[in-house]
């Protein structure tokens, strides 16, 4: 999984297969017609974790209860 991380606005986005940006604007990328290879553009510094890795983490990475009070839920886009 590649993320491009903008060291103006400090935002991280996650590459998909078409163009993304930060929300200053100032970096963004987009993963290639082959989806393994990437291409950056602007300020972007891009943060890589291994697949393996990914599947493989357990304590360290973990969804956020929502029920713990520091979490609020819409329904809808506010």
């Amino acid at each position: 999984m590649k993320l491009i991380f903008c060291p103006e606005c400090r935002d991280i986005v996650k590459l998909r297969g078409v163009p993304r940006n930060c929300l200053c604007g100032k970096s963004g990328g987009r993963y290639n017609a082959d989806g393994d290879t990437a291409t950056v553009w602007g300020a972007s510094r891009v943060l890589a974790i291994d697949n393996k890795f990914y599947r493989q983490i357990r304590g360290e990475v973990w969804w956020y209860d929502e029920k713990n009070g520091k979490i609020s839920r819409l329904e809808g886009e506010p």
